[in-house]
């Protein structure tokens, strides 16, 4: 499991000309907890930005999250990919796995 870890509610942003037209991007910081480089558990946690949505940049409280199943989709001829990345509550993850596999246990 990939566990993202927000410290601060602190963003940054990144704008620039693409041609003739403006770009700007927010993204706040991040750690990434438990990822895997070459399949092996990384000890240390990684460094990273999340990028914050372009129409309502609010940045994501201070927690720890798993990336969001809306952030998975199935692509061109059936490929499975990743899209922008969605954080959800580490705790709302966990309260939805409970729930899932005591309604299987209870079947």
């Amino acid at each position: 499991m990939i566990v993202i870890e927000i410290e601060s509610t602190q963003v940054k942003e990144k704008s620039g000309m693409k041609g003739d037209k403006p770009w700007s991007m927010v993204f706040q910081p991040c750690s990434f907890v438990g990822h895997y480089v070459d399949g092996f558990a990384s000890r240390h946690p990684r460094e990273s930005t999340i990028q914050l949505d372009r129409d309502n940049p609010q940045p994501f409280p201070v927690g720890k999250y798993v990336i969001d199943a809306e952030s998975f989709f199935f692509g061109d001829f059936g490929r499975f990919t990743m899209g922008r990345m969605k954080l959800q509550p580490l705790n709302q993850f966990m309260a939805e796995i409970k729930k899932q596999f005591e309604v299987k246990a209870a079947a």
